[in-house]
């Protein structure tokens, strides 16, 4: 008798899901720097998926990156450091900024209030 061996190949598939998406939030109080020659840093944390859009405003009028002011985006791939570099700070740059991060998920948003007589700093929402 002739013995029929059966060999039973397995194909084993993996599918990379995308990650679901995360509406940011934020994973400490911002943060204020203050250097001996006039320059201003605002730093906060956030985690989220997938990057966020990023915008910061004094008062209500949005900042863009160029001339004193310098926006910086961070990460490790979830975690994001967004800073706000001011240059040459004078007393017209005192006051109350906000950064807002925004996803398909969601939207979150940090306040920072600066005093130029004493750094101060309001908590996110």
């Amino acid at each position: 008798m002739m013995m029929m061996m059966l060999m039973v190949v397995v194909l084993v598939m993996v599918i990379a899901k995308a990650p679901t998406a995360v509406a940011p939030t934020f994973t400490a109080t911002p943060s204020i720097h203050q250097t001996g020659d006039g320059i201003v840093e605002f730093e906060v944390r956030l985690s989220c998926c997938p990057a966020p859009t990023i915008q910061w405003h004094k008062g209500t009028t949005a900042i863009n990156d160029g001339g004193r002011y310098r926006a910086i985006t961070r990460t490790d791939g979830a975690n994001y450091v967004l800073s706000l570099i001011i240059n040459g700070v004078t007393k017209d740059d005192a006051g109350a900024y906000k950064v807002s991060a925004k996803t398909t998920a969601g939207e979150s948003n940090a306040s920072i209030t600066l005093n130029l007589e004493g750094l101060s700093v309001t908590t996110f929402d």
